[in-house]
């Protein structure tokens, strides 16, 4: 007997993270953005992968977005997609991206605080045929660090759909904030990353783990200040 195999999976997630006020050097809020302090954002990186084992029906497709939302605002859009089309068949697939926001002040005298916030909606939508034993998995991985070195924010999750069909999505949220002494530079540098896995055969190592790439956004947004 033969029965039809079709693990479906969509692992996404949508992340924000943007400057929600300012503090003078004491800790006071401001009604206002200093007038010394300038803000930009720029998108670093994108890089997608993908692994197909088991039958040649297995096809993968992952798509990203990446918006810069005005001053100090970086947004990432981020989904993978896996079709494990037959018995025995894995699909898996990730994405990474990465930004960063650069803080300059101007004052010769006064030092600022800049207050960020940021969210993160993340999901995994899977489809299966009830009668085969079949499951998906997601994970995400969020890194913000500022420069040269401090992790700001380390955080992660993994999801598991043991088959059936299932679509659940999660809200995260979280503050921080970076002091910027006068005359100085510093930037915040976020990096995402999205996978996924769908396969009809469950195995103990199933869950797909995201690259390790995130953690060199402190990195690169040091040897951007170095080289600067």
């Amino acid at each position: 007997a033969t029965a039809r195999a079709d693990a479906v999976f969509v692992s996404s997630a949508s992340f924000s993270v943007f400057v929600a006020g300012f503090r003078d050097a004491s800790g006071a809020p401001l009604s206002s953005a200093p007038s010394a302090l300038n803000i930009s954002s720029q998108a670093l990186f994108q890089t997608p992968s993908h692994t197909e084992i088991g039958n040649a029906s297995t096809i993968l497709d992952a798509s990203n977005q990446t918006f810069l939302i005005g001053p100090g605002h970086l947004r990432f859009i981020a989904f993978a997609r896996g079709d494990a089309g037959g018995p025995s068949g894995f699909a898996s697939g990730s994405w990474q991206t990465a930004g960063t926001s650069i803080v300059q002040n101007s004052s010769s005298t006064e030092g600022f605080f800049v207050d960020f916030s940021w969210h993160i909606a993340f999901g995994v939508n899977a489809s299966f045929d009830p009668a085969l034993n079949e499951s998906a998995n997601a994970a995400l991985n969020l890194i913000i660090s500022s420069s040269p070195n401090s992790v700001l924010v380390n955080f992660s999750r993994q999801q598991l759909v043991p088959g059936g069909t299932d679509s659940e999505e999660n809200f995260f949220g979280g503050s921080f904030s970076i002091f910027v002494p006068a005359g100085e530079t510093r930037g915040i540098g976020a990096g995402l990353g999205v996978g996924g896995s769908a396969q009809v055969v469950p195995e103990p190592t199933s869950m797909f783990l995201l690259a390790t790439g995130l953690a060199g956004v402190a990195i690169r947004t040091r040897k951007r200040f170095k080289s600067r």
